[in-house]
């Protein structure tokens, strides 16, 4: 059971009503306990949160080996149950799996390793350090480092949301975003 009780639906706003009845939406547990942010906030956060799957410039692999390391750094037993699942059904091996949970990056790609190191720091000391970024910088633009800042902090905010909500895993985990876009 979540540890903020997830908002009803009589409750929303009529924008939050029609995102909740538009077609194509599949009802995320974090997107429901979302609802509760404030509708301008709301509405700016889902859009970007929304932009990080649908825009982003990534390579959808290297954006996973970010998502996860976010994920493993802040124990979001929800974010890693849908994107261990992506990352699989991406090719991403059990070898690399492993080494973004136990943070021995050894295994991995160097573009996967710049990723990963560059997401760690970020994430735990908020800056990358000088070595960390100039490795980055020799495997991707200025604009995409700023682009992987961008879902970095989406996902260390979906990760807090989680955790202050306590909101529970979807009973299937999301495989694809294209396939999700399928079903709908």
């Amino acid at each position: 059971m979540s540890r903020i009780p997830y908002p009803k639906l009589a409750d929303l706003s009529e924008q939050k009503k029609a995102f909740v009845a538009s077609p194509g939406t599949r009802m995320l547990n974090v997107i429901r306990m979302a609802l509760h942010t404030p509708d301008g906030l709301w509405e700016r956060q889902s859009a970007l949160s929304a932009a990080t799957v649908t825009m982003s410039n990534m390579d959808q692999p290297l954006r996973e080996v970010l998502i996860l390391t976010v994920a493993h750094i802040s124990k979001s037993d929800y974010e890693l149950f849908h994107h261990v699942s992506i990352a699989k059904t991406l090719g991403m091996s059990d070898a690399a799996l492993k080494a973004l949970e136990t943070g021995n990056y050894g295994p991995l790609t160097e573009q996967e390793r710049a990723v990963a190191q560059f997401t760690a720091e970020v994430v735990k000391d908020v800056a990358p350090s000088d070595a960390t970024l100039a490795e980055a910088r020799k495997h991707f633009s200025v604009p995409m480092i700023f682009e992987m800042v961008a879902i970095i902090g989406v996902y260390m905010m979906t990760a807090r949301v989680i955790g202050v909500s306590g909101c529970e895993i979807d009973g299937e985990a999301v495989s694809s975003w294209d396939d999700e876009k399928a079903k709908t």
